[in-house]
């Protein structure tokens, strides 16, 4: 987390590619097709590949975004999958170091941490939340989330210096849950102090109605995909413009009050859930 606020400044209303959910790791990915991104930013909302693979796709799409594509920055979202097979805390830290290669703050991490966008012309400001987002799970839930989901197999956590690396448990990323819900909170005050328009980037959604497959609405494995925050959003109406996030394999946007909720997934190649698809040309424009 970091306390430093980075400027980014604009001529006219900002414009705002997402994508999420590539899993260039996997065998059959498919590296999608980007618009042109000439005066816009693009928002890469986790589960994109895994960082420390060999064949460096992870590294390469971002790279493609600012020297292919042209976007003016790239802002990344932690997701689940970045942590497959490595350890939460030096994984995190992995991916940092990716950033940090590229110069200029060309491509931030956004994990409890922002971007600050100033337009010229009307002095508008609008500030860029991120963070991962961990669902939170219920405890009736627990037992069988924790023995079916991948998370709590493939990924450890060092808790200590002196410790040896566990298994990822409902309870860390209950707290990762907490830790995150507590910051956004705190932020959006900021934000509704100082006139500040939000829009919110993470992995994980912040409403269970209408971000996944209509098929899985009385699933009880719902709660690692998703948590109702719809609080937030009633909270923070005038303010939050714009949430978008990943990690249910569901495209789509439904509007909540004054908020527009979003998703551009790809997902796997082999599943057909991802009925609405993935959209090369979902531009928003804020």
């Amino acid at each position: 987390m970091s306390n430093t606020t980075i400027i980014h400044t604009i001529s006219g209303p900002l414009e705002l590619f997402i994508c999420s959910d590539l899993h260039l790791e996997m065998p059959l990915s498919k590296v999608p097709t980007l618009p042109p991104g000439e005066g816009k930013i693009i928002g890469l909302l986790g589960d994109i590949g895994k960082p420390c693979q060999q064949s460096q796709s992870y590294e390469r799409f971002i790279k493609s975004c600012i020297e292919d594509y042209k976007f003016e920055r790239v802002l990344i979202i932690i997701g689940n999958h970045e942590f497959y097979g490595g350890e939460y805390y030096s994984r995190k830290q992995k991916i940092k170091e990716i950033v940090q290669s590229f110069p200029d703050n060309k491509v931030l991490v956004l994990d409890q941490n922002s971007l600050l966008i100033l337009e010229e012309q009307t002095n508008r400001k609008i500030r860029i939340l991120g963070c991962t987002l961990w669902s939170n799970i219920p405890s009736r839930h627990e037992r069988d989330i924790s023995r079916a989901i991948s998370d709590y197999m493939y990924i450890t956590i060092q808790k200590g210096e002196e410790e040896t690396a566990q298994k990822l448990t409902v309870q860390d990323t209950n707290q990762f849950h907490r830790d995150d819900v507590e910051w956004l909170v705190e932020e959006l005050e900021k934000c509704k102090e100082n006139g500040e328009e939000v829009v919110i980037l993470t992995h994980h959604a912040p409403l269970i109605s209408g971000t996944s497959h209509p098929r899985h609405n009385s699933s009880i494995y719902c709660s690692a995909f998703s948590t109702n925050l719809q609080f937030i959003m009633d909270k923070f109406s005038d303010e939050i413009k714009v949430w978008g996030f990943g990690h249910t394999h569901y495209s789509n946007s439904i509007q909540v009050g004054k908020t527009l909720l979003v998703s551009n997934q790809q997902g796997y190649r082999v599943e057909l859930d991802n009925e609405k698809g993935f959209n090369s040309n979902l531009i928003l424009k804020i």
